[in-house]
């Protein structure tokens, strides 16, 4: 027997998953009760009259040692107070002791004819291998392990399928001595087991409330079509925590079910067992049936298959397909034409049907409504996708509706036209020197994409602005702001998927903003003759310049303009009209107001000086007690003018300075020379920090005076 069936023996696999399906068959424990351990498991489950208890040795040895020892059951209450528990505060009473079967009881207590019943003895009580027969060594070893293996797992799936073979086996015991409402604690462990071999000591609770536990159903049944076939399939993991086996029930009337199933089904665990159980029922094509999954619990139960599924035995095999399929492009479509030898078309093929897909794998639809008939083998497709490759397979179609596809042929579509040129382009650029170009989108089902070019006022050639096609039909391109280009012309391509380009859009042109500043003027030649200036200069280089400015700074700092002259004018004359340093300036300006440098002439002086205006309102007064003369004048304040005072004798031409004054003084006490002695004159000058005078106020005559 193969190692799957060892692991699909119903109640021994317990044992290897134990604690994913102890809260399901218990309804609840202890913590601390151990209800498996290395050599035995037990189990419980609740009925309207009792407890009844199931458990199972794990291996040969520990089952035939018991078998032959037998078992000692014990019982004790449970109370909430013994929480958490405490093993000394139960009370164990022995509920019974249980063994196998002798052979004479097999067939006195037991339906010994019951297959079931007949096999659990027979795994029992049955021959070994003659050990004579054996090979030596190992291989021995191996052979006697493996046959003991079997008559384990052969008597432990039985004890599932049969209340008889557990009864028989001494692995089951009914405890119709409960009372309703206390919970038991159950103890199992082997008869007399002295030498300390065999199973170890196992405990199960269970509450018991009176009422039987549910027996569920077969979750997750499927039931799905086959060529004359139907499967069932169900998932293991869930069903295999509650059923040990499964029989599969059939009705055709959807009414009465037979059982079509002739031995229970087990399924084997594993990774490499899948994860599911399945049967197949052969059936004529065209029969629907309807099923119903039983399966059977660790106490010889079986569920009530309530659940019903149904599928239909189909033919699912279809007709052979053409053999040849050629494609080629016509007009906006694809022609495409197959054939099959005659013999090979079956009698159930009623015609074709033409798919198509943008992929060779999959993705495969009709391109036309209905069968194709038998008897053609064109078809034009005028719905075929531009642009991509299109995939085609033309499928036999049978009476069963199997599609059967041929071989695959890939059209490559062809395609020499370019698309429009784009149209409605338009630019706009900020103050940022963002470009925001945008134009109406092509229409053409292969258009790739666009490419933008670009081209300023002194360069006709289009420079290209986007490295790959775009798709989107916006583009933002980012400009100098500050170059000699008054201006920028944009236009766009359209490209499509076999890279036909459009001839250029219609241009569109954007005026930048002149932010660059006209070259300044440059001064030819200059000069001061008195008090005219005589200027000349050469006009900026700029060809934009509309105007110039002559500017004059005044000695406050101030300045002032002169005048607006022409983009074109050369050259100025004005009059300096005061002997006070000037400084000229003169600005280019062009059309959008950019200013110039300021070209500038420093420190400008007239080489003719005015005179001041004369000193007026001299008056003389003679101090006869001091023997001085009083001098009083009257001059304009304000210019920091500085007043002189002059005498000289009535013989000599020489002036001799009496003092010089600062412009709020207006008079001088002077006591007289003693050398004068035949008299004298007075003179007055005014000068300003620049060297202009006023002239000679006098003579004011004056004699000397003697007591």
């Amino acid at each position: 027997m193969s190692k799957y069936f060892f692991k699909s023996v119903g109640f021994l696999w317990l044992l290897v998953n134990f604690s994913m399906v102890v809260t399901s068959l218990s309804g609840q424990s202890i913590e601390g009760l151990r209800q498996v351990s290395e050599h035995v498991a037990i189990i419980g489950q609740s009925e309207t009259e009792g407890v009844r208890l199931r458990w199972a040795p794990a291996g040969f040895s520990s089952w035939i040692i018991a078998a032959h020892k037998g078992w000692v059951l014990e019982r004790a209450e449970w109370t909430d107070d013994n929480y958490p528990l405490n093993m000394e505060r139960l009370s164990f009473e022995e509920l019974a002791r249980l063994k196998a079967y002798e052979k004479d009881e097999w067939e006195a207590q037991l339906n010994i004819r019951d297959t079931v019943v007949a096999i659990a003895a027979q795994a029992l009580f049955g021959s070994s291998s003659n050990d004579d027969n054996l090979p030596s060594g190992m291989a021995g070893f191996k052979l006697k392990s493996e046959e003991q293996a079997v008559r384990h797992a052969t008597a432990m799936q039985a004890a599932d399928l049969s209340r008889d073979a557990a009864i028989g086996l001494g692995l089951t015991y009914f405890d119709d001595t409960v009372e309703n409402g206390i919970d038991y604690v159950y103890r199992l462990r082997l008869e007399a087991n002295n030498d300390g071999f065999g199973a170890d000591t196992v405990y199960f609770h269970a509450p018991y409330r009176g009422e039987a536990q549910v027996i569920p159903e077969v979750v997750a049944v499927q039931a799905i079509s086959k060529h004359g076939a139907i499967l069932l399939q169900w998932p293991k993991d869930v069903n295999s925590k509650l059923f040990t086996a499964y029989h599969i029930e059939r009705s055709i009337n959807g009414k009465e079910f037979v059982r079509i199933s002739r031995r229970p089904i087990t399924a084997a665990s594993g990774e490499d067992q899948g994860n599911a159980v399945h049967f197949v029922d052969s059936l004529a094509i065209g029969i629907k049936a309807s099923y119903r999954v039983l399966g059977i619990t660790p106490f010889a139960q079986w569920s009530s298959g309530e659940t019903v599924v149904s599928a239909t035995s189909r033919d699912m095999v279809g007709s052979m397909p053409p053999k040849t399929l050629e494609v080629k492009q016509f007009d906006n479509g694809f022609e495409l034409k197959w054939d099959i030898d005659k013999a090979l078309i079956t009698d159930d093929c009623i015609g074709w049907k033409l798919k198509r897909s943008l992929t060779a794998s999959s993705g495969y639809t009709e391109v036309h409504d209905g069968v194709l008939p038998i008897k053609q083998r064109n078809y034009i497709d005028e719905a075929a996708i531009p642009i991509v490759n299109n995939y085609y397979r033309v499928y036999a179609v049978d009476t069963a509706g199997n599609e059967t596809p041929s071989i695959i042929r890939a059209a490559v579509w062809q395609d020499d036209t370019p698309p429009t040129p784009p149209v409605g382009v338009m630019a706009e650029a900020d103050s940022n020197g963002i470009v925001h170009i945008m134009w109406a989108d092509n229409q053409e089902l292969d258009l790739m994409g666009y490419r933008v070019f670009v081209r300023d006022d002194g360069n006709k050639k289009w420079y290209q602005l986007t490295d790959q096609p775009i798709i989107e039909n916006t583009f933002r391109d980012s400009v100098e702001m500050y170059s000699l280009s008054k201006s920028l012309e944009y236009s766009v391509v359209a490209i499509d998927f076999n890279y036909n380009a459009s001839d250029y859009a219609e241009p569109f042109t954007v005026i930048l903003p002149d932010l660059v500043p006209p070259s300044p003027p440059r001064w030819a030649d200059w000069s001061i003759q008195k008090d005219t200036l005589h200027l000349k200069w050469h006009i900026s280089a700029a060809d934009d310049v509309i105007r110039q400015e002559l500017l004059q700074r005044w000695p406050d700092g101030n300045w002032s303009k002169v005048s607006d002259l022409t983009a074109v004018t050369q050259e100025y004359i004005m009059t300096l009209t005061s002997d006070v340093p000037v400084d000229i300036a003169l600005i280019a300006i062009d059309e959008a107001g950019n200013l110039s440098d300021t070209l500038f002439l420093n420190n400008l002086v007239t080489s003719y000086q005015s005179p001041l205006p004369p000193i007026m309102d001299v008056k003389l007064e003679p101090i006869a007690a001091e023997n001085a003369i009083r001098i009083q004048w009257l001059y304009p304040e304000g210019e920091g003018h500085i007043i002189h005072i002059f005498r000289k004798d009535k013989v000599s031409d020489d002036l001799e300075e009496v003092g010089s004054f600062s412009e709020d003084v207006t008079s001088l006490i002077d006591r007289g020379p003693t050398k004068f002695s035949e008299g004298f004159f007075y003179y007055l000058r005014a000068t300003n920090r620049s060297g202009r005078q006023s002239p000679l106020s006098g003579p004011f005559e004056v004699n000397i005076i003697n007591d």
